[in-house]
């Protein structure tokens, strides 16, 4: 069973957008920019990817889920692994 968007973010402190969960109904709030993903299988050393990151700010709001950009540099590939370098943010809801 999959769990929320919010159970994961409680857990975890984040949830990684999946090209997979967006067809489930109610899986993320609201409407957001497109956001097409990417092929493992296209990855290269030094590729440029951007990951979308849903978090909880509860300070602010009454713990409204908020989301950022995150653009990473692909440092190692494994498997069925990643491992990138975060190099920049970019908040795309407004306070």
């Amino acid at each position: 069973m999959l769990k929320s968007l919010q159970d994961e973010i409680k857990e975890a402190g984040y949830h990684i957008f999946s090209v997979y969960r967006q067809k489930t109904l109610n899986h993320y709030p609201g409407a957001f920019n497109n956001y097409p993903g990417v092929s493992f299988n296209t990855l290269s050393l030094n590729d440029m990817i951007t990951i979308k990151v849903f978090y909880i700010k509860d300070s602010e709001n009454c713990g409204r889920t908020k989301d950022i950009y995150l653009d990473l540099s692909v440092k190692e590939l494994g498997s069925n692994e990643v491992e990138a370098m975060t190099l920049s943010r970019v908040n795309t809801l407004p306070s």
